[in-house]
């Protein structure tokens, strides 16, 4: 039977959400034009920039036109803080799980995931200390990093973007859009169906290796390809379910794209800023549903900067 290419951009977002899971650190020299964007009309300055969140050494940093916007920064936005001792505790509370997990799987999703641990060598006995989509986020990862050529999970974080902008805001202020507890409550409060789903997702990827885009991420990014990120989004295989690919859309991007918005606004609207933000590319380039559209419908100009 013939395998239905993956492409992992459907689990992107919830791979950002759990970024905390990963270690940190990075940077890197000059590359192409990125996924980056300037925002006018407010009393601040601000450059918004597209994440991916993991990456390889073929992501050889930023061209002029960021590092610019960096060095102009007063103050630098992330999604959330994902390096404090705190927030790695938080994580460890809401990603264990007391119900065992065969029982909040189905027969069917809890024996392929068997067949998957075996073949990403993440022993079972592991696996089963954790909630649903911290088993996702792990295969996922593992998997990830794997196509990357990264070596590990870790190090795929430490190569990705954000992880080059953190290596260059040198003491500078940091804010955060979003707390842990947030984004892990999305996590943790979606339906045992989709919880069901985004794991079965984790082990076809596993078990299927060489039929995700993941190994050209890098390139997309490099290139400023958004195109290719919003057609790799669209032949997501959906989860087999409209119902469940609205709610994994609704919460990870629409809701927070909202969120975000309402903050960056308020930022926006300080006096004589200088904002740098860094958030996963998912929340910018999805045409009618983003952060960008949600500024521009409050009047904000969005303009895409790509270094000419």
């Amino acid at each position: 039977m013939a395998v239905k290419k993956k492409t992992l951009t459907g689990i992107l977002a919830a791979l950002e959400l759990s970024a905390v899971l990963l270690a940190t650190s990075g940077c890197a020299p000059e590359t192409g034009p990125g996924i980056c964007y300037r925002i006018t009309g407010g009393k601040s300055d601000m450059v918004i920039l597209g994440s991916i969140h993991v990456g390889n050494r073929d992501m050889t940093g930023f061209g002029s036109h960021i590092t610019a916007a960096i060095g102009d920064a007063d103050v630098f936005v992330f999604e959330c803080d994902t390096t404090s001792t705190e927030s790695r505790q938080i994580t460890m509370q809401y990603q264990l799980s007391d119900e065992a997990l065969a029982n909040q799987l189905s027969p069917e999703t809890y024996a392929r995931l068997e067949e998957a641990s075996r073949a990403a060598g993440i022993p079972m006995e592991t696996l089963e200390r954790f909630h649903p989509w911290a088993v996702s986020s792990l295969l996922t990862s593992a998997q990830a990093a794997k196509e990357l050529g990264a070596g590990s999970a870790g190090r795929a974080q430490a190569m990705g973007v954000e992880e080059t902008v953190w290596a260059m805001v040198k003491g500078r202020e940091v804010r955060y859009l979003e707390t842990p507890e947030m984004q892990l409550e999305i996590l943790c409060n979606f339906s045992p169906e989709l919880l069901d789903a985004m794991v079965l997702s984790g082990c076809e990827l596993v078990l299927n290796p060489g039929q995700s885009d993941v190994s050209q991420w890098p390139d997309w990014w490099q290139s400023g390809d958004t195109e290719k990120f919003v057609a790799a989004f669209d032949a997501e295989n959906d989860f087999h379910s409209p119902e469940l690919t609205a709610e994994y859309k609704d919460a990870l991007l629409t809701r927070r794209n909202q969120h975000m918005a309402d903050v960056l606004c308020g930022y926006l609207e300080e006096d004589g800023r200088n904002f740098f933000v860094t958030v996963g590319l998912y929340h910018l380039v999805l045409p009618d549903d983003s952060v960008l559209v949600e500024l521009e419908n409050r009047g904000y100009k969005v303009e895409r900067l790509d270094g000419r």
